[in-house]
């Protein structure tokens, strides 16, 4: 949903989706097309940017998705390949629930952040383990 509070899908907006294959293609052969598909993503007026291969994996296999703001765009992604993610998280609640454990600095998070990393790190290992049937 964009600022002005109307969906992006409703607007008519393209996705990019890069078909690389083994990602040595002639055409992204000297390219990073990690690079590139983030750097479209954010910069272009587009709903959403990955790559084909992805799209197959994400449809055929169970994930859990991550935000790093509200806009919801991992989830969003998955959503595109025809599902749902089977669990989503959002970096704030993590943040809100652990505020003892704030991160220093994007270059040093410092030991709060690296203290917080670990217990996301523990549940996500939880979570995985649910979604392949260990438990």
């Amino acid at each position: 949903m964009s600022e002005d509070g109307v969906d992006s899908m409703d607007q008519g907006k393209p996705g990019l989706i890069m078909c690389v294959c083994t990602g040595k293609c002639p055409g992204f052969a000297k390219m990073d097309i990690w690079d590139f598909v983030n750097q479209a993503r954010v910069e272009l007026p587009v709903e959403y940017g990955f790559i084909q291969e992805t799209v197959e994996k994400v449809r055929s296999s169970k994930g859990i998705t991550f935000e790093g703001c509200a806009k919801d765009h991992a989830r969003k992604n998955v959503e595109v390949s025809g599902r749902a993610p089977d669990i989503s998280h959002r970096v704030h609640d993590f943040l809100k629930e652990h505020r003892d454990l704030k991160p220093e600095t994007v270059l040093d998070v410092g030991e709060g952040g690296r203290k917080l990393t670990e217990l996301i790190a523990e549940q996500v290992a939880g979570e995985i383990d649910d979604l392949s049937g260990k438990h």
